[in-house]
């Protein structure tokens, strides 16, 4: 089966985070996205420059500096992270029918917003922490 690399998982995982905090106007700082995700604060730092070189993040540095996203979550989809993170997709060879095929069957998944991946991961936490 298929499978996300681990800095695809980690970007989304912190696009969801940053889209929570944008309705409150909120910087986050790496540090605690970093914690926030088990992940490495360099790795992190890596992966949130490449998600403001493709325009998805605005980053700040100083004391009240910090990462927030370029755009409401509602107007940014999995997919655009993803080609931040991966780059774009290109099927060549002999196969390339086979990987168009998949990409027209993820398309509808990947357009999925920040906004609905954010309340779909609060969703999962809470039937998670549900105990009887």
């Amino acid at each position: 089966m298929l499978k996300m690399p681990a800095g695809a998982e980690y970007s989304l995982l912190a696009m969801a985070h940053l889209a929570s905090a944008y309705s409150a106007d909120e910087r986050v700082k790496a540090a605690e996205l970093a914690q926030a995700q088990g992940v490495p604060l360099s790795f992190l730092e890596r992966l949130l420059a490449q998600l403001s070189a493709g325009g998805l993040v605005d980053s700040t540095r100083g004391p009240g500096g910090g990462h927030r996203l370029s755009r409401p979550p509602e107007a940014t989809r999995v997919s655009e992270v993803l080609e931040a993170i991966l780059g774009p997709s290109a099927s060549h060879g002999p196969l390339a029918f086979l990987w168009d095929r998949c990409e027209r069957a993820l398309s509808e998944v990947l357009s999925l917003s920040l906004a609905e991946l954010a309340e779909e991961l609060d969703r999962e936490r809470d039937v998670a922490d549900y105990q009887i």
